[in-house]
């Protein structure tokens, strides 16, 4: 999932969340502005910034169903070339 968050000097935030459901645009109580089925964060994002809206944070997050999520491998790494098929019985 990609977030932007955007700001205005007045303190207005906005949030713009990409996932693979499409694009939400958020204000800063979390209710929804716009909602596009595809992908259009770019174009969300450059069209508040032509509105007076600046990035302040944007990258790549792990997805709210999946943050207490187990990660796949808790264990270290085996030997270079080595599957790691986890205990043996």
């Amino acid at each position: 999932m990609r977030r932007s968050v955007m700001i205005r000097d007045q303190g207005d935030r906005i949030v713009v969340e990409t996932d693979d459901a499409g694009t939400q645009v958020l204000d800063g109580k979390g209710v929804v502005l716009a909602t596009h089925g595809t992908d259009r964060h770019a174009e969300m994002v450059a069209e508040r910034e032509a509105a007076g809206w600046r990035l302040a944070e944007d990258g790549d997050i792990r997805p709210p169903t999946a943050e207490h999520a187990p990660l796949p491998h808790d264990g270290p790494a085996g030997p270079a070339g080595e599957v790691d098929t986890g205990p043996s019985s």
